[in-house]
């Protein structure tokens, strides 16, 4: 029942997710965590080089690490897919300053979330963790808004989201949209970079004595 779980979340997060990221363009994409690895939201992207990054070690897996510290070098990734790792972390707002470190300018970040406040959030994140073998006792779940403002924080920019709603973790394929009950949000976000400009002072303060001082003399009082 588990495995038809994350078959059924699978389906739902990659077809969106497959839209937004045939539009992003760029050299270098990551694929974090272990549930997003096992997904091919990445199969239609338009980026040359796809990596997977996981803390667990798998079979022909690119890189072997743990999201609040990637081993990969400053600016010079153009997208970052991260489902389902954030809830599932000690150090959320680390793992979000680690990709905006990685990330380039203008790069995307794309994340999927359980939403704590709506049906059934808690009970898929306890399959998933289940079912991943993670060494979680109790998933914490962030809202939407909560990612937002650490985004906002960190200075990148909400392009678009979508909520997702979920059947519950029972034995049926029922997929809807319904916003108002959503168990699933997914959320793409780019890195800002202010470049600051120089401005020269509009007034210019002369320096003391730019020209020879007036000397106090008889004639000038004469005059």
């Amino acid at each position: 029942m588990s495995q038809q779980t994350i078959e059924i979340i699978k389906q739902v997060e990659t077809a969106k997710i497959d839209e937004w990221t045939q539009t992003i363009f760029g050299y270098y994409a990551l694929n974090i965590g272990e549930f997003g690895c096992l997904t091919t939201v990445l199969q239609h992207s338009s980026i040359q080089h796809h990596f997977n990054i996981q803390a667990s070690y798998q079979k022909n897996m690119a890189c072997q690490a743990i999201a609040e510290s990637l081993p990969i070098k400053s600016d010079s990734v153009d997208l970052v897919i991260l489902l389902h790792c954030l809830e599932f972390s000690a150090q959320p707002f680390q793992i979000l300053q680690e990709i905006d470190r990685v990330l380039i300018a203008d790069g995307r970040l794309i994340i999927a979330g359980f939403n704590p406040w709506r049906l059934f959030g808690q009970q898929w994140a306890k399959v998933m963790a289940n079912e991943l073998h993670l060494k979680i006792k109790q998933p914490y779940l962030i809202s939407l808004t909560r990612i937002k403002d650490w985004l906002t924080l960190l200075g990148f920019d909400i392009e678009q989201q979508q909520r997702l709603i979920l059947p519950p973790p029972l034995k049926t394929s029922l997929l809807k949209i319904m916003p108002s009950f959503s168990s699933i949000y997914l959320l793409q976000s780019v890195k800002r970079v202010s470049t600051l400009t120089p401005i020269n002072p509009r007034w210019h303060y002369p320096a003391a004595f730019v020209r020879r001082p007036i000397i106090s003399t008889a004639k000038n009082h004469h005059d």
